[in-house]
């Protein structure tokens, strides 16, 4: 789209904006998963053409790559501060959050 990150955008677009990307992405889904997807079934339908008799059959699962991890260990009260502090110079960075707004 031109930007060298999402995060330019936000001053541009407004809620409603944002709300119709995240429908379409239900109804069209593009991204990293997707793709991962249309890889994986043409994979899977290679492998299943070509198996050996008696071996079972491959599923979409069988090519694709694995979810990361995520935490289990919850977050300390300075981890969450930090957090919100990241988010708030993010936010004075693109302009979103302005001198006379915070007052």
């Amino acid at each position: 789209m031109g930007f060298p990150h999402p995060d330019y955008l936000l001053p541009l677009l407004s809620s409603r904006q944002i709300a119709e990307w995240y429908a379409y992405s239900n109804l069209e889904p593009f991204g990293e998963r997707i793709e991962w997807m249309r890889t994986a079934m043409i994979a899977m339908i290679l492998a299943n053409v070509n198996r050996g008799k008696g071996h079972r059959a491959y599923k979409i699962e069988d090519f694709m790559p694995a979810e990361p991890k995520l935490r289990k260990r919850k977050q300390t009260v300075e981890e969450q501060k930090e957090a919100i502090m990241r988010i708030v110079a993010m936010a004075k960075r693109t302009g979103i959050l302005r001198e006379k707004e915070r007052k």
